[in-house]
């Protein structure tokens, strides 16, 4: 950038470039216009525009007089930590604060030099007034960890503290703002300490604020004896729990609280012989039957001790220990007898046998006997139940969780109706078929579930079928078997169908000619009599496009989507145990849709039909002279029905 005094031309041959304590600045990073003029002392020296630490900073230096590219260098000092100097602009983000002086020498395209000296101070950002906003701590209670961090705020970090006025608690400590310790000592009532905390930050501006910190007892760590056992079992008296001669013995004094080492003392000469008292247990093998009265003194670290008269009952070795001994526990099966028998050893008989749980109806303990049957499916599952054993003396053995599990019997799983067709049911006549029944257990049990029967035909246990039908129809019914454990077998849906006896021969009623016209719909009825129900209509060969055959009713429907001349056979058969067929020919002609008006699409199908009908008879009487030897009168043509809707 090049910088030209008001007064002399750019072009003038005088120029020389010097620089001047009058500048344009740029802060930060945009030209703002504005032209200061810094202080200088009598030395030439040039006072930049300060800069702030951390934020952006950017100066063109002033120079004057200069042609073309500039290049600055730094002959002397150093430019504060941050900023960096190229061409005439100095800019960056200062990093440290403090004054900086250097020299810079600059020359221009033409060779022309100049030289000053500059300074640079790095200041900090306003800030608010410092403060200590906090006003309580909170309690330190004895012998736990304390630390809490006190804050401030405004001024300059970092910041130094330290306690200017009282004192803390003993065990508690100020480090950089940080109050912490442990405070190791037993007292009954709360304790008061007020001091005065000054924070001083980098600037050497306080501040300073009052703090009072309250200790308060710990009762956790008050030592004292507690009793003997747990729970129901506590003993708030000082007796030990009994020993037994040769046999080897702990005991723990039940202390409680204390803090730091907890340590026993006793005289030696006092203890039951073989016994020892350490540091936290007495123990040892007794070696004398009898009962020792003797005192212990318990001490902690803090200085606490507690003298604690003791009363331990050595007895002569015990019979062994009372033990329970279980059986390998099957899974028990439906309709199979069960037992399982536990035994109990050691100890003092009589023993007591308990059971914590619910028995099955069908299962009983007694002695350490478990025995019963599963009567039914009901039985199937998993059983969960506690035993308990206890001698005479009270001794007792760890409960013993029992599971037992009721499976089915391998050889009954169960039962399955078989799917089957049943036969044809004829209307007064006698009527009997079995059910076939695979698994389960008998006897059975047969169920109607879906549906019903015909009147006068019942269902056995024993699967049979049997009675009579006095009418014609379709029956459809569900039925479920159960074996003699209770198991129930799925669904199964039967159909039974009735018909009368002696019925006329079967007959079919349909047209050897059939037409119909492309786009529109057709439909045509195909009769049936005769024989027995139901009927099934079938076809062989293919139908017109867009027409298809229903099998029940016998209906041709559908719309016909191209001209021409289809041949079919039509079957029949009844619903007779060895049904009967029939089979007619047919012909199909199926016509264009008329293009024109009414009248020129009845000429033009009736000219299309003409024609196709004389081919299609010459095919039907050539056909029927062939099958039979004759042809038919022309006067009695075979019965036509026609399509509905036509």
């Amino acid at each position: 950038m090049n910088i030209h005094p008001f007064w002399r031309s750019p072009h003038s041959h005088l120029r020389r470039i010097k620089f001047f304590p009058v500048f344009l600045t740029v802060f930060p990073m945009a030209l703002t216009g504005g032209v200061f003029a810094s202080e200088a002392s009598s030395a030439g020296r040039i006072f930049l525009p300060e800069a702030i630490l951390d934020r952006p900073y950017c100066l063109l230096l002033p120079l004057l007089g200069a042609e073309g590219k500039v290049d600055c260098r730094i002959t002397q000092g150093e430019l504060p930590p941050g900023l960096s100097l190229k061409g005439l602009s100095l800019h960056g983000t200062p990093t440290k604060i403090g004054d900086f002086l250097f020299t810079v020498q600059a020359a221009d395209e033409l060779g022309q030099t100049a030289q000053a000296e500059f300074q640079l101070k790095v200041g900090l950002p306003s800030a608010d007034p410092l403060t200590i906003p906090q006003r309580s701590l909170p309690g330190c209670r004895i012998c736990t960890f304390y630390q809490v961090p006190l804050f401030c705020q405004g001024g300059y970090g970092p910041y130094q503290w330290r306690i200017v006025q009282g004192s803390l608690p003993e065990g508690l400590r100020l480090v950089e703002g940080l109050l912490t310790g442990e405070v190791r000592k037993i007292i009954d009532q709360p304790e008061h300490f007020s001091f005065q905390v000054e924070v001083k930050d980098r600037l050497q501006n306080t501040a300073v604020q009052t703090f009072s910190i309250a200790l308060q007892p710990n009762e956790q760590i008050r030592l004292r004896v507690g009793p003997w056992g747990k729970g129901k079992n506590q003993d708030p008296s000082q007796t030990l729990p009994p020993a037994i001669v040769g046999k080897p013995y702990l005991a723990r004094l039940p202390v409680q609280g204390g803090y730091g080492d907890v340590k026993l003392q006793c005289s030696a000469e006092t203890l039951p012989p073989g016994l020892v008292l350490t540091e936290s247990a007495l123990e040892g093998t007794p070696q004398k039957v009898g009962r020792w009265n003797f005192s212990v003194t318990v001490r902690d670290s803090l200085g606490q001790q507690l003298q604690v008269p003791l009363s331990l009952q050595v007895f002569d070795p015990p019979p062994p220990p009372l033990r329970l001994i279980s059986p390998e526990l099957l899974p028990a099966r439906l309709g199979e007898p069960y037992r399982a028998d536990w035994k109990a050893e050691g100890g003092y008989p009589p023993y007591v046998w308990q059971i914590e749980g619910s028995l099955p109806s069908w299962l009983r303990f007694q002695d350490g006997v478990l025995w019963g049957t599963p009567p039914d499916q009901s039985a199937l599952g998993e059983y969960t139940f506690t035993l308990h054993l206890q001698d005479a003396h009270g001794a007792q053995v760890s409960p013993l969780p029992v599971k037992l599990l009721v499976q089915r019997h391998p050889s009954f799983p169960p039962p399955k109706l078989l799917p089957q067709p049943l036969p044809l049911a004829i209307v007064d006549e006698p009527y009997q078929t079995l059910l076939m029944i695979q698994g389960g257990r008998p006897p059975y049990q047969m169920q109607i579930v879906q549906g019903t029967l015909p009147p006068d035909l019942r269902l056995l246990p024993s699967g049979h079928l049997t009675g009579a039908v006095r009418k014609e129809g379709d029956w459809e019914f569900g039925i479920r078997v159960s074996d003699a454990l209770g198991q129930p077998s799925e669904d199964q849906v039967f159909r039974l169908t009735a018909r009368r006896s002696g019925k006329a021969g079967l007959r079919l009623s349909a047209a050897p000619l059939l037409s119909g016209v492309v786009g529109k719909e057709l439909r045509v009825q195909f009769d049936a009599s005769g024989g027995l129900l139901p009927y099934r209509f079938s076809v062989s060969g293919d139908l017109p496009p867009g027409l298809e055959l229903d099998p029940a009713d016998g209906i041709l429907h559908g719309t016909p989507t191209l001209p021409g001349a289809w041949q079919i056979q039509l079957k029949l058969q009844d619903g007779s145990p060895q049904p009967e067929e029939l089979s007619s020919t047919i012909l199909l002609e199926i016509v264009p849709a008329p293009p024109w008006g009414l009248a020129g699409g009845m000429l033009v199908g009736g000219l299309f039909s003409l024609a196709v009908s004389l081919g299609l008879w010459g095919m039907l009487l050539f056909h029927l002279k062939k099958k039979t030897g004759k042809v038919p009168d022309a006067e009695s043509p075979p019965s036509a029905i026609p399509p509905q809707g036509q």
